[in-house]
């Protein structure tokens, strides 16, 4: 049984619809890891209150979770900067720091030196944390994380992403995230998003084989290629060629060298998946 199903879901605000799901569908199935991606302006956070019952919408949603059995992480939190570790675990946990259930899970979380610090001296790694921890403390089944790296630098979200991919083996994920390689460590599935409409829902693997992407190279936008059959998409600088299979990138290749044309290649990765459906991909029935 999925945990949350979404049919035909729509949010207007000020008569402009925000997010339209008019005759699409979703299912969250436990043990699912979903990355949610879009530019600002999506819908992302939008379909994150509405699955939460946050925020008023048309449709269907039926959820078969109950809501201490979701656990959330959004972009900001409402704690004073002067409290202690120590003081945030006790008020929120609603138990004292000397609790086995919270001693249980302090080293795991690498907590315990921080117990004495202030919020505000903390880095924004412990800060993450100290948040995966709370959010984390009841057991949900559910949990759910909107940028829960942002802000903090490459050493410190790669280690962020080894945790997290650590401590949510077994739980049900919705990640939202800008970062592309975050969501290819994180999740086995995507939900893309464009001003509001999905562009495309499903597992990762099945979304590349759909839309044939093997590999993408990149050469200068200025470049005169490439050939009429083959496959691009534009980005500020650069055209990335799309390959359909291990033949296709070979012969690409050869051209390439044979006009002395530079390039970078990368095997298949979300973000060239994700630009190719938003620039070709109309708006369809995910379901």
């Amino acid at each position: 049984m999925a945990l949350i199903e979404l049919k035909d879901v729509s949010v207007t605000k000020k008569q402009t619809k925000i997010l339209d799901m008019s005759a699409s569908s979703i299912s969250i199935e436990a043990g699912d890891k979903i990355g949610i991606i879009g530019a600002n302006g999506a819908g992302k956070t939008t379909l994150i209150k509405v699955i939460l019952n946050l925020i008023e919408y048309e449709g269907d949603v039926h959820r078969n979770i109950q809501a201490q059995d979701v656990g959330v992480q959004m972009q900001n939190n409402e704690f004073s900067d002067l409290m202690k570790v120590k003081e945030i675990i006790s008020l929120v946990c609603n138990c004292s720091i000397r609790d086995q259930r919270i001693q249980d899970d302090l080293s795991r979380f690498q907590l315990h030196p921080l117990l004495n610090k202030k919020l505000s001296h903390l880095s924004g790694g412990e800060k993450q944390r100290l948040t995966i921890f709370l959010v984390m403390f009841n057991d949900p089944k559910l949990l759910i994380f909107d940028e829960i790296t942002s802000g903090l630098d490459f050493e410190s979200r790669e280690a962020m992403i080894q945790f997290i991919q650590t401590v949510t083996n077994h739980k049900t994920l919705l990640i939202v995230s800008h970062y592309f390689t975050e969501i290819e460590k994180l999740a086995n599935k995507i939900l893309m998003l464009h001003k509001g409409q999905i562009l495309a829902y499903g597992r990762i693997d099945d979304l590349f084989s759909e839309y044939q992407i093997y590999s993408s190279i990149s050469i200068d936008k200025e470049a005169p290629f490439p050939p009429s059959d083959l496959r691009y998409v534009k980005t500020t600088d650069k055209k990335v060629l799309i390959t359909k299979n291990k033949e296709e990138e070979e012969r690409l290749v050869e051209l390439l060298r044979k006009q002395m044309i530079s390039f970078a290649y990368k095997p298949k990765d979300i973000e060239t998946l994700y630009t190719f459906i938003r620039d070709h991909q109309p708006k369809g029935d995910v379901s």
